[in-house]
Parts: C-alpha cells; sequence; structure tokens
C-alpha cells in the first residue's frame, strides 16, 4: 500500500505542478512561465484541490493492481487508461462539460500525467511463494 501511494503521489505531483506551466507557455509563451510561477498561484490550488479524489482513485486502483500480481507494464497501460478517464471525469464535473479549452487543458494534464506514470518505478510486492519446500 505504502509504495503505491507513493507512486501515485509521485504521478499527481508531477501533473497538477508540470501541467499549469504547459498551459502557461502554449497560451503566452515565454511571459506564461513567468506568469504561472510568480503571479498567479491559484491555478495549482485550483488543480491541487480539485484532483485530490481523482488521486485517491487512481491510488487505490494502482494498489489492486498492484495485489493482482499484474506485470508493471500492464499495470502503467491500465494506469494511462484510468488516469485519462479520471481527468476528463474531473473536467466534466468541476468545469460543466467539454468545450474545446477544456479538452485541450485536460489533454495537457493527461500527457504529464502520463509521464509520471512512465518515468516513476512502481515496486510491487511479490507474490507470497514458499521458498523452502522439502518433499
Amino acid at each position: 500500500m505504502k509504495s503505491s501511494f507513493l507512486y501515485s503521489l509521485k504521478v499527481w505531483l508531477t501533473a497538477v505542478f508540470t501541467a499549469p506551466v504547459l498551459i502557461s507557455f502554449v497560451a503566452l509563451g515565454v511571459k506564461g512561465i513567468f506568469f504561472i510561477l510568480f503571479a498567479n498561484t491559484n491555478i495549482w490550488l485550483i488543480s491541487f484541490t480539485l484532483s485530490v479524489p481523482a488521486l485517491l482513485l487512481f491510488t487505490f486502483l494502482i494498489n489492486i493492481l498492484a495485489k493482482k500480481g499484474l506485470d508493471i507494464q500492464d499495470i502503467k497501460l491500465i494506469s494511462i487508461i484510468a488516469s485519462a478517464i479520471l481527468i476528463t471525469f474531473t473536467f466534466i464535473t468541476t468545469t460543466g462539460g467539454l468545450d474545446k479549452n477544456a479538452i485541450a487543458i485536460s489533454a495537457i494534464y493527461w500527457v504529464c500525467s502520463c509521464f509520471g506514470i512512465l518515468i516513476y518505478r512502481l515496486e510491487r510486492k511479490p507474490t507470497s511463494t514458499p521458498t523452502n519446500i522439502e518433499p
């Protein structure tokens, strides 16, 4: 449980902190990075607060998948799909729908989440198999 929570937290923090910077850069260019870093911390607070339920669900999913004994690659693939669903659902519930801008913003969050899913190491506890079996 601890390793799945830490993995989920790293992935979530990567998306929460990098996506607003990318969104500002896309919207405002180089000035956008300075704007988001120094002037407008509201976007980080909103992103952080509204995505906590998604973090909890993502952690629950990772914990279940890790206990199932799946390969790490399979867990990561399922996590990528789940993150797309969770991010889209978060945007739909918080904005009341998905317009063109919300789709673009959620796509940036999803790319950042995928980046975190792929670069961070997920450790899975080995299944309990007896090692000293005597006939």
